[in-house]
């Protein structure tokens, strides 16, 4: 921009329209080097992956159902409208060899969540760069790995982003129209990539709207209110498993120590120190947080405890469940809790400042410092996790791209005896039981996966015998 030396003011204004873009320059290339960092760190370990458990019943869907069918039909409970598409693209127009197609659409998915945690956080007046660290850490959350590294994950991933997204445009954002519009479509469309976190959608941002906006702009929760209520009147809410009322209470408390837990690294008794802690700085400050605070904290605190029963009621006496296999309920947790805490958090830090003054202790270079430092802690302290997960996922998916390959092989050249192959057997049993050997064989026949090469000596003797017979 040229500036003319003979204009005073017009030097001050070109100068800080100079200085203004060059702000702005450093915040996109800080948000993109976030976003790229993240996203790379789940891509090491997504590019090992391949389709695994779920996943199958996704492709047997997509391959044996129409796309409106298909897209309207429950999985465990859940309306996954768009998941559906995803998946079907990847099958019919990508093939099966490879999954990466939907490792694209889940990076896409966790980048999305990513930066809408930060808006978020900024809004609530977390600064930038802390705002940034804070959300790769819920997003690549260590002790919930489940969460980017199994890419089925795709929809509730981002469900979630579009539920925070909306309410961090009701947080910054005047009710005009289009932010209205906006909001609107982004609630609608968490609930349609996942009905369950579509509740969550609509107790964070429904309450942020109910509580910030004036009345005549709540009709913006109407479409998702809608299509929630319609499907848990009419839908398919997935299996129920036998609980006792304080089996389920034992659960939730569970869900909800490991969740807070999950935050700071750790396991249980670390989750009851961060709730303890997050309570006491919640007392200490609570006469400091504003009304966009508070509105945060009831919406936030509402959503958590709808999560946790939620999962309670549909996880609680399920044979077999675990926090290792199940992980990704932590993250469930774990978003809503911080951000529940996070105004908290932020009038806490106001009121050090306020008490000390900005002297070396608590000036602008150590607010953010400290919080960075803190934020970057606890993600090395939850990489033992999960690495312990990643690495077993990691190989189970690989074990089932082997499998998949020798049953293709039975399949195609036949039992050794001479007997037809039992074409209804799931010869990798737990390790992926949606997978048949007639799944296989008509995906090979549809020229949607390859066969294996090998021949029939090379295949693994326990598939051999679960397809042929002793």
């Amino acid at each position: 921009m040229r500036v003319r030396t003979s204009d005073p003011d017009g030097i001050a204004v070109s100068s800080r329209s100079a200085s203004g873009g060059s702000q702005t320059r450093i915040v996109v290339a800080q948000v993109l080097v976030a976003a790229l960092l993240g996203v790379l760190w789940a891509g090491r370990r997504l590019r090992h992956t391949y389709f695994y458990f779920d996943e199958w019943s996704m492709i047997g869907r997509v391959t044996q159902l129409g796309p409106i069918e298909g897209a309207t039909t429950s999985f465990n409970g859940h309306l996954w409208l768009f998941q559906d598409g995803i998946f079907r693209v990847q099958a019919l127009v990508f093939g099966l060899d490879s999954n990466t197609f939907i490792v694209v659409m889940f990076g896409l998915s966790l980048v999305a969540l990513h930066l809408s945690l930060a808006a978020l956080a900024v809004r609530i007046g977390v600064p930038l760069v802390p705002a940034l660290m804070l959300a790769g850490l819920l997003t690549y959350l260590g002790p919930a790995a489940q969460n980017f590294v199994f890419a089925v994950q795709v929809s509730p991933t981002f469900a979630t982003a579009a539920a925070v997204g909306a309410t961090a445009i009701v947080l910054g954002r005047h009710p005009a129209t289009r932010h209205c519009v906006i909001v609107s479509t982004l609630l609608l469309l968490s609930v349609l990539f996942d009905s369950g976190v579509g509740l969550l959608a609509l107790a964070l941002c429904g309450g942020s709207v109910v509580g910030l906006w004036p009345r005549q702009r709540w009709w913006v929760l109407a479409p998702s209110v809608l299509v929630t209520v319609f499907w848990y009147a009419l839908g398919d809410l997935g299996p129920e498993f036998d609980a006792t009322v304080g089996e389920r209470i034992d659960f939730a408390a569970r869900l909800l120590v490991r969740g807070a837990g999950a935050v700071v690294g750790g396991g249980a008794w670390a989750g009851v120190a961060v709730l303890v802690l997050l309570a006491v700085v919640l007392a200490v400050s609570a006469r400091r947080i504003d009304r966009v605070g508070w509105s945060v904290t009831l919406s936030a605190g509402i959503a958590t405890t709808i999560n946790i029963a939620g999962i309670a009621q549909s996880r609680a006496g399920a044979d077999d469940f675990t926090f290792f296999e199940n992980n990704r309920y932590l993250q469930n947790v774990a978003i809503p809790l911080t951000i529940t805490f996070l105004p908290a958090l932020v009038a806490c830090a106001g009121i050090a400042a306020d008490r000390w003054g900005d002297t070396w202790l608590v000036g602008r270079p150590v607010r953010l410092a400290v919080p960075t430092m803190l934020i970057g802690a606890c993600f090395v302290l939850g990489l033992d996790e999960e690495r312990g997960y990643a690495d077993v996922f990691i190989e189970r998916t690989q074990d089932v791209r082997l499998g998949v390959r020798d049953i293709s092989v039975v399949v195609a050249g036949g039992c050794p005896s001479g007997q037809p192959p039992d074409l209804d057997a799931r010869a990798l049993g737990s390790l992926s039981p949606q997978i048949s050997a007639r799944l296989v064989g008509e995906l090979v026949d549809r020229g949607l996966l390859s066969p294996g090469p090998e021949d029939i000596d090379s295949v693994d003797p326990q598939i051999l015998a679960a397809i042929c017979g002793p």
